[in-house]
């Protein structure tokens, strides 16, 4: 029991130390947040004082009250958003007075804009895009860049503070000047060419970017989601323009489709033609072999009846042999047999119908019709 007693103590007091340890000298950075470690005072030849360029991994990490502490900052994207209709793509972020743009030519336009930014983990190089870029899926040209070199999270909790909010603050006052200058380039209705519009949004992003990345900051991507002219009469007169050149383009597209429709029918016009004309072809061709079959069938059926007639003309040629008077009596004998064979019995002329011999013998003999019976 004692035994049992000392090591329950002695774990007791285990758990107790690295509990302390854990509690007082370790701290868990969550997947969403990057850690910043800030050493409060160094330590010759071990901790250089003031927060350090790299930021840490989520996981556990060692502090030292006093000398050594880590902050946390967010890993995830984070939104800045101007007017109400942007405000449903940030969250619980917090939303910024909408953005008045005076126009090239003195109109003002109320956008809603929601730009999408995220803290670099560590510094690092900007990979540079070349002058020449292709065009998007939507065919907006890419706004080139010449790459450089981007901070950690140091440089941003050194300029905009370790406070979240503060940091977003100091971030939407650069922001919102540089979008004016970018956008205040499009005229009144050039608002309205999403290529012009999408082009100097990127443009805006890209100068943003070359302004926060030195701080750890990227711009990830700008959503325009409302413009509305603050003069009514301004939108309506660009929607009758529009709609002028969507009536014009829809007129222009009608006039293409009737000459399409028209070629069409001429190709199918011909296509007919030529069906007939190879359906004639058939035909003729149909009648050229069955032509040809009833001539074969003729000439065969003439070298049948050729062939016939030679027959039986042979056939008489023999007959009138046989028939010739030395063999006339033996010729008529011989061609009695049949006959007086289906004779059911009875005497005829003193001679039995049966007794072929005997009729033979009378009309001639039998060797004289054997000689002369059929080779």
């Amino acid at each position: 029991m004692k035994i049992i007693r000392v090591l329950s103590v002695a774990l007791t007091i285990v758990i107790i130390f690295f509990s302390t340890l854990y509690f007082s000298l370790g701290v868990v950075v969550p997947p969403n947040k990057i850690g910043v470690r800030r050493n409060i005072r160094p330590i010759p030849g071990l901790l250089k004082s003031g927060f350090q360029p790299e930021g840490l991994e989520p996981g556990l990490h060692w502090q030292l009250p006093g000398y050594s502490e880590v902050r946390l900052i967010p890993r995830d994207f984070q939104f800045l958003n101007f007017g109400n209709a942007a405000a449903h793509i940030g969250g619980d972020f917090p939303t910024n007075p909408v953005l008045r743009i005076p126009t090239a030519d003195g109109s003002i336009v109320a956008t809603d804009i929601t730009m999408v930014l995220r803290y670099f983990e560590k510094p690092g190089e900007l990979e540079a895009r070349p002058s020449r870029q292709p065009m998007s899926e939507d065919g907006i040209p890419l706004v080139a860049s010449a790459g450089g070199t981007h901070a950690g999270p140091s440089e941003l909790v050194k300029t905009y503070s370790l406070a979240h909010d503060a940091q977003l603050k100091q971030i939407v006052q650069r922001v919102d000047p540089m979008v004016k200058k970018n956008l205040s380039r499009l005229s009144t209705s050039d608002f309205y060419n999403p290529a012009l519009r999408e082009l100097e949004t990127l443009k805006a992003q890209d100068s943003l970017n070359k302004a926060l990345n030195p701080f750890g900051v990227q711009i990830w991507g700008t959503l325009v989601h409302r413009y509305v002219y603050e003069k009514t009469a301004i939108d309506a007169q660009i929607f009758d323009k529009n709609l002028q050149e969507q009536t014009k383009s829809l007129n222009t597209a009608l006039k293409k489709l009737s000459e399409e429709k028209a070629v069409t029918r001429e190709v199918l016009a011909a296509l007919d033609a030529d069906i007939e004309v190879l359906k004639a072809k058939q035909t003729s061709a149909a009648a050229a072999i069955r032509s040809k079959g009833d001539l074969y069938e003729a000439q065969k059926k003439a070298e049948g009846d050729l062939l016939v007639a030679k027959a039986e003309a042979e056939v008489t040629s023999k007959k009138k042999e046989i028939l010739n008077e030395k063999q006339s009596k033996t010729y008529v004998a011989y061609e009695m047999v049949p006959v007086l064979s289906t004779l059911k019995g009875g005497v005829v002329g003193n001679l039995d119908p049966y007794d072929i011999d005997s009729w033979v013998e009378r009309l001639g003999g039998m060797d004289e019709m054997k000689s002369a019976g059929p080779k």
